[in-house]
């Protein structure tokens, strides 16, 4: 009966972590090593847009893999919608949470990166198909 339990768990978590391609899993390590444990580095580009290069394709594919397990396993974000993120994250944390707090900076570099990862993830990793899982 444990024997059974156990196998059926390590079965519903290999489901859960097919359902991400692998660069996912790279980019949010990359994302939350970056953040938590190599700051600060010597090199400027890693400490201060790198997360931000990253956020988007994390983020998108999070709402993509949400949206395919709630709405339909054949949706597929649009270019509108990849835009309308791109600005949405541009304008929180470039223009209103640095008035509000002095955690954050505004810089156009970072909303540079944010649209750049959003396009790369729109046109360039955003290829896969999910995989449904049957625990059964």
């Amino acid at each position: 009966m444990v024997i059974r339990c156990r196998t059926r768990i390590v079965k519903c978590i290999a489901g859960i972590l097919a359902l991400f391609p692998i660069w996912f899993y790279l980019f949010l390590f990359v994302f939350i090593n970056n953040r938590y444990s190599i700051r600060p580095s010597e090199i400027p580009f890693i400490d201060g847009y790198l997360n931000d290069l990253l956020c988007l394709p994390i983020l998108l594919q999070l709402v993509q893999v949400c949206m395919k397990l709630i709405v339909n396993k054949k949706y597929v974000l649009s270019l509108f919608q990849t835009l309308v993120a791109i600005v949405y994250c541009s304008v929180l944390f470039e223009i209103i949470l640095p008035k509000y707090s002095n955690h954050y900076i505004s810089d156009i570099y970072d909303a540079i990166c944010y649209l750049l990862g959003g396009l790369v993830w729109k046109f360039l990793l955003n290829t896969y198909s999910i995989k449904h899982y049957d625990p059964s």
